[in-house]
């Protein structure tokens, strides 16, 4: 893995959506959405604690689905904190639950009620469960899910719908990311016309 200036969720999220949308034209079906969860992000445990947010990869982290749009998001967490967008890819930033989400917007730099959610992030300072977690260790991350041969300076990436950005130590996960699960397909079909069936 080659070594790079550390960079933010931010940009690991857009380098999220621009290669999940590259390697996705073998696009598994993610019509069942298993895992992540139906609960408000306000919503506490017994102990009086934040429940965690599931990460499920190819499906979300916590209510955040991939697919759903931020009309039916905005019912299950409060407004983010920051947005930031540019060319209608727009990230919203939820900074207290460590949560940044990707949309396709049809505004050009904010979020639209109609948008739809591409990706999403998570990161300390959130609570979360799962298999991959921010803070865990590279050993551990290959024990959940194996090698990836898939990387690109920091991040490494799964077929199943999840990346991880490693911190500078290349050891220590900063930052997991969510998208729609994909196929390589490294013999793409054959380029056809516009309007053409294949």
């Amino acid at each position: 893995m080659l070594k790079s200036p550390k960079r933010s969720l931010t940009t690991s999220l857009y380098a999220i959506c621009a290669a999940s949308v590259v390697i996705s034209c073998g696009d598994k079906d993610t019509e069942t959405q298993e895992g992540a969860d139906d609960v408000r992000v306000e919503d506490t445990g017994s102990d009086g604690k934040a429940t965690p947010l599931s990460i499920a990869p190819g499906t979300g982290i916590g209510p955040v689905r991939v697919g759903m749009t931020y009309a039916e998001l905005q019912a299950l967490v409060p407004q983010p904190t920051s947005q930031m967008g540019f060319n209608r890819m727009v990230i919203g930033s939820w900074t207290d639950l460590g949560l940044d989400v990707v949309f396709a917007s049809s505004e050009e730099t904010q979020i639209s009620d109609d948008a739809v959610v591409v990706a999403a992030g998570a990161k300390a300072p959130g609570s979360f469960k799962g298999a991959v977690l921010p803070g865990m260790s590279r050993s551990d991350v290959v024990a959940a899910l194996g090698e990836s041969e898939e990387a690109v300076e920091e991040y490494v990436y799964y077929e199943v719908g999840l990346s991880v950005q490693y911190a500078a130590d290349e050891q220590t996960v900063e930052a997991v990311g969510i998208f729609s699960p994909y196929e390589l397909e490294p013999n793409p079909p054959k380029m056809i016309k516009s309007g053409e069936k294949r």
